[in-house]
């Protein structure tokens, strides 16, 4: 039982010779053969680690007729990172995670308050899909991924953005015995150690909680829609989340690139409660 890769995309032991390996290939036979028809009322998470490409997988899904919802909160909603949580920088390196999540007096709100939505994407979610699966039965996820080097590279531009270094000198200073001068340079360093750990655990962990069940997991490299034709990228995606193509069919959403720097998570939303 393969994930549904309709590119060749296989789970390797090494994410990055996985995404060198397998990227824009096609697969001599539709992996979604025998897989039953998906309701177009259902759920999609998007579940790929931060930064790749997850803010425009998710924008796809709504021009495709997926919703997104937020509550009164702005910062409590299905399609974009939940900063009520009250989650430390390095416990969304924790191999226990999951638990931290549910353990958050804010959890229960947060899956209650997303309920309508049929679109959910970015942090808590692509850490919850077993939570997931086990409460809303016959979800689709989609395992978004990239190349982990590029990507350990964003992440700490991200952070030196953000300012989250200072954060992390309080939370892991304590594991730092240079001087002050060489702080960034071991943080940086620990920061890419983490984000490569992390991104391989996560994959390996989603592959396997789905090897036996093709039909509910697509997995989708970032550059996926620079090489496959359009009209194939939106066909795929319409025939495993049940959604509808967008008329025409546009050119697939790039977001959160150096062309689009600004875009937020919450400009998603497309239902409030």
């Amino acid at each position: 039982g393969k994930s549904y890769a309709p590119w060749g995309l296989k789970a390797t032991p090494s994410a990055a010779a996985a995404s060198a390996a397998t990227t824009g290939l096609i697969s001599s036979q539709d992996s979604s053969v025998g897989c039953p028809k998906q309701d177009a009322g259902g759920k999609t998470f998007v579940i790929g680690m931060f930064k790749t490409g997850t803010t425009s997988m998710t924008a796809a899904l709504l021009m495709m007729g997926g919703a997104c919802v937020k509550q009164r909160d702005p910062k409590v909603n299905s399609c974009g990172f939940n900063e009520v949580l009250n989650i430390s920088q390095t416990d969304w390196f924790a191999d226990d995670i999951a638990v931290k999540v549910e353990q958050s007096d804010r959890w229960a709100e947060l899956v209650k308050g997303a309920s309508r939505a049929t679109v959910h994407a970015d942090g808590p979610w692509l850490f919850m899909y077993k939570q997931m699966d086990k409460l809303y039965p016959f979800s689709k996820f989609i395992l978004t991924t990239r190349d982990v080097l590029k990507l350990a590279h964003i992440e700490v531009k991200m952070w030196e953005k953000l300012g989250n270094f200072d954060l992390l000198r309080k939370e892991v200073g304590h594991q730092y015995n240079g001087t002050d001068s060489e702080f960034g340079a071991w943080a940086k360093a620990w920061l890419r150690q983490h984000v490569q750990q992390r991104y391989e655990h996560h994959n390996a962990a989603v592959r396997h909680f789905f090897r036996d069940r093709k039909c509910d997991l697509l997995e989708w490299d970032i550059t996926t829609p620079e090489t496959r034709p359009v009209v194939e990228v939106w066909s795929t995606l319409a025939k495993f989340t049940g959604l509808v193509a967008p008329p025409g069919n546009p050119p697939f959403p790039k977001l959160n690139t150096k062309h689009n720097p600004e875009f937020s998570g919450l400009g998603l939303v497309q239902k409030g409660v």
